[in-house]
């Protein structure tokens, strides 16, 4: 049996960090079922990626949109969602601009292309 060093309550060294921790976790955001094809999707946090949300085919692993997109709201804060998935189209509002885009996710590294006109500021 092994034995700990000693030391007074909270003053010990932890080999967990708060960066190891968070190193392999991937939190959901949005869990979205498309209605016709029956594949899964989720929109997954990225807190190593200054808290970036990519939208991942989930059987697979597969990023839908690249590096430089963020699939979030501010309205998600208030209950509307940051994508839809329907018929292999996705749906996913960028948080750089506000903007609605649609995306491909039957063809690899497709781009997204926008759905709503670019608003002033």
């Amino acid at each position: 049996m092994a034995t700990g060093i000693k030391a007074p309550y909270g003053t010990w060294q932890s080999p967990i960090t708060a960066d190891a921790i968070l190193q392999g976790s991937k939190p959901i955001a949005e869990l979205l079922v498309d209605p016709i094809t029956n594949k899964i999707y989720h929109v997954e946090s990225r807190p190593a990626e200054a808290g970036r949300n990519v939208l991942v085919e989930t059987e697979t692993a597969r990023e839908l949109v690249g590096k430089e997109w963020n699939v979030r709201t501010g309205v998600h804060e208030y209950g509307g969602g940051a994508a839809i998935v329907h018929d292999g189209i996705a749906y996913v509002s960028h948080y750089g601009d506000g903007r609605v885009y649609t995306v491909d996710v039957k063809v690899e590294g497709a781009t997204p292309e926008a759905v709503t006109p670019a608003s002033g500021p």
